[in-house]
């Protein structure tokens, strides 16, 4: 069961980062999202009570990788570096299309997420 909702929320923010290469954030509908993702409306509305809850849980998701990252690496700036560098690069699609599209503040919450970690970081 943990599999196939895992897979289930893969695909919906793989059809997310599709339909934002083509589509603004306010134009891309659940309907949208669900038929481009191959799942049912109800089967979002399980996993997301709607769009913005969708992009919260999202955002939540990327922040709580980054902290764990720069958490695991951070008497290791170089290294937490590389592995923040790593997840960007594994993610590129996702970051390329947040990054290009005005409307969707994600990009700066994560820079200033990840910039606010790094000052806190002790210094060697």
């Amino acid at each position: 069961m943990q599999q196939r909702q895992t897979t289930t929320k893969s695909d919906i923010k793989e059809a997310f980062i599709q339909l934002l290469a083509t589509k603004s954030l306010e134009d891309i509908t659940i309907s949208q999202l669900t038929k481009k993702a191959g799942v049912n409306r109800s089967t979002f509305y399980l996993h997301y009570l709607d769009k913005q809850d969708f992009l919260e849980q999202l955002k939540e998701e990327t922040i709580t990788t980054v902290r764990m990252i720069l958490r695991k690496e951070t008497f290791y700036p170089k290294e937490a570096l590389e592995a923040i560098l790593s997840y960007f690069q594994e993610n590129s699609a996702f970051f390329a299309e947040i990054a290009k599209n005005p409307s969707f503040r994600f990009a700066d919450n994560i820079r200033y997420f990840i910039l606010g970690m790094i000052e806190s970081t002790p210094r060697s």
